[in-house]
């Protein structure tokens, strides 16, 4: 107990110079905030795609690959809390969006009959200099917080990526 209340002082205190602070709004964080202010959380832009078969994202593999489904959580638009978000996440390192998003997303897709009989996530690994780059695989971490809330096992050696591609940034 004494220990917990030490912590929790000099947290205080700490916050009092260095407060957290929302990537999206860059409000200061309430205590109980995780990752984004209620604001935010409640203002991005969800899609609800994960309950249709046909959307926008589905449409996009439509004679290239098959796929059983797709979708997206949020919309994303230029100069957007979303977009703010993901480069948040990707350019100053802030691990703990990608799980918050994959926590947040995993527990809309287990509302979904589309995605009821998911048996294992694998996300999209990195050639191993991109990641040596960045400093961790954005697309894992994103998994990790899917499997928190849904409960599935992730496989990160199910995938290997070979060839250094050139960055998706600037692609439309």
């Amino acid at each position: 107990f004494v220990q917990k209340f030490k912590m929790s002082i000099f947290s205080n205190i700490l916050s009092v110079f260095y407060p957290r602070l929302c990537p999206s709004c860059k409000k200061v964080l309430a205590e109980e905030d995780e990752v984004l202010c209620l604001e935010c959380q409640y203002d991005l832009p969800e899609t609800n795609f994960h309950y249709f078969k046909d959307n926008s994202v589905m449409r996009l593999f439509w004679g290239k690959v098959n796929i059983e489904n797709a979708a997206a959580l949020y919309y994303f638009s230029k100069n957007s809390r979303v977009r703010r978000l993901i480069h948040n996440m990707k350019y100053r390192k802030k691990k703990e969006i990608a799980i918050f998003i994959g926590k947040k997303y995993g527990t809309e897709l287990i509302k979904s009959e589309l995605y009821s009989n998911i048996d294992l996530i694998i996300p999209v690994p990195l050639h191993k200099d991109r990641e040596k780059d960045r400093g961790f695989n954005q697309s894992l971490l994103f998994a990790e917080g899917l499997s928190q809330s849904m409960n599935i096992t992730v496989c990160i050696d199910c995938l290997s990526r070979i060839t250094n591609s050139e960055t998706q940034t600037n692609k439309r």
